[in-house]
């Protein structure tokens, strides 16, 4: 039985091991593929944008369109003002919507067309990789406790102890799920649907907090006054059986 246990316990470890590195895996992939495309760079949203395209023997260079995250165009063609040394520019100002813009022009000069994205995040960065480690090893933490939880009311037969579990998984999920939400919504908004998810899950589990502490609290009042009752009849002589199986008895008359 111990190394049946033993076994599942290292099988269990090996996949929670391969689990953390793919999402470590993803959050870098994640941020060094915008990075290696053709990028302008990352700007705030609701910020202006200074679109730029240089082309020494160019004698105009116009952008055919801007595509937003939606895939809907907000500008089209577009004549860029030139500021000298060949360069074009174009202020941006619809950037409210977060998320990858693409944009697309031609000129009569260099490659005659071109195409290049940049990105809106609502505070104008990508999550560096110190950074990430850091959200990821307050995730990991997080998980332990809701692993715990669970294991733990999985495994026990006492109520009081059932229910700790209980209230250590839920407040563990309850803030795992809003760093999820914080760490999508400012730096990979453009995942739409995986924020909506997150942000849903911690919305019901924050409407849901203080009734469940409520409910836990007064389950805890109740145990402690009915464990006091089963104390004074020990006092009295019964064992505590005895004790237990008279209180029974008198609070389902």
């Amino acid at each position: 039985m111990y190394k049946k246990i033993n076994k599942f316990e290292k099988i269990n470890k090996y996949m929670n091991f391969k689990k953390i590195s793919l999402i470590l895996f993803l959050l870098i992939t994640i941020s060094s593929v915008f990075a290696s495309q053709d990028s302008l760079g990352i700007f705030r949203q609701n910020d202006e944008a200074r679109l730029i395209q240089v082309c020494s023997d160019a004698t105009y260079i116009n952008i055919s369109s801007i595509t937003l995250p939606n895939s809907t165009a907000s500008r089209t063609n577009i004549e860029m003002s030139y500021s000298g040394s060949g360069e074009y520019f174009y202020i941006f100002n619809d950037t409210s919507q977060l998320g990858p813009y693409r944009v697309q022009g031609i000129s009569d000069g260099c490659d005659k067309t071109y195409s290049y994205k940049f990105l809106i995040t609502k505070t104008g960065t990508v999550p560096t990789l110190s950074q990430m480690l850091l959200v990821i090893s307050i995730i990991l933490v997080i998980l332990m406790f809701l692993v715990g939880g669970i294991y733990g009311m999985s495994s026990t037969y006492e109520k009081t102890w059932f229910v700790f579990y209980i209230s250590i998984s839920y407040v563990a999920l309850f803030v795992l799920s809003y760093l999820m939400w914080y760490l999508t919504d400012f730096y990979f908004a453009e995942f739409i649907a995986l924020n909506g998810i997150l942000y849903m899950l911690w919305l019901v589990l924050a409407y849901g907090f203080f009734p469940f502490e409520a409910f836990i609290s007064l389950w805890l009042l109740v145990s402690m006054m009915n464990e006091m009752d089963v104390k004074r009849k020990m006092k009295m002589g019964y064992t505590k059986d005895e004790a237990v199986a008279l209180f029974r008895k008198n609070t389902h008359k």
